[in-house]
């Protein structure tokens, strides 16, 4: 099973599950089976949370219920363990000036922990993240994004492994 995460709180507009989710959805409809080879996890938010991000979408939440499980609030102490126990981690952003300007510290902190990082290019990302190297850069597209996690569930674990060292690297 694929374990993707999400750690952090995406307010109303700072961070975009949407189309994630939507892209979850998408393959579900295509294999419902697709929760037996797929996780998202998110940290740091309650079903309220997720819900208000999702501009109030509780039918897609309850569609993708079995591919996602909402983990609260996990301490700074224990991310690292988090981040290491899963195989990416994704966060997207708006394409706005306050996503353009610092550096995302979830990036550095996926990468030392040797976890592989899908996010849009906002920032400096696309200068620490080589797709398919140590991690994919995609935007914030349902399709783009349906592409790329079915991609991942069939990867190979050479593959994977490979991409692991690379963002530890």
């Amino acid at each position: 099973k694929v374990r993707i995460m999400y750690a952090g709180n995406p307010g109303k507009t700072k961070e975009l599950l949407g189309e994630i989710f939507q892209a979850i959805a998408s393959l579900k409809r295509e294999d419902e089976r697709f929760g037996d080879k797929f996780c998202f996890d998110l940290y740091g938010v309650n079903e309220k949370q997720v819900l208000l991000n999702l501009e109030n979408d509780r039918g897609l939440l309850e569609y993708v219920r079995d591919c996602i499980q909402i983990q609260g609030k996990v301490s700074q102490e224990n991310i690292n363990e988090v981040y290491r126990h899963h195989d990416f981690s994704i966060f997207m952003r708006p394409h706005r000036r306050s996503s353009d300007a610092g550096f995302p510290t979830k990036l550095a902190e996926s990468l030392a922990a040797g976890t592989p990082v899908i996010a849009n290019a906002t920032g400096d990302i696309d200068c620490y993240i080589q797709s398919g190297s140590n991690g994919f850069v995609a935007e914030n597209d349902r399709e783009i994004l349906r592409k790329l996690l079915r991609e991942l569930v069939s990867m190979k674990e050479k593959t994977y492994q490979d991409m692991r060292q690379k963002a530890r690297e």
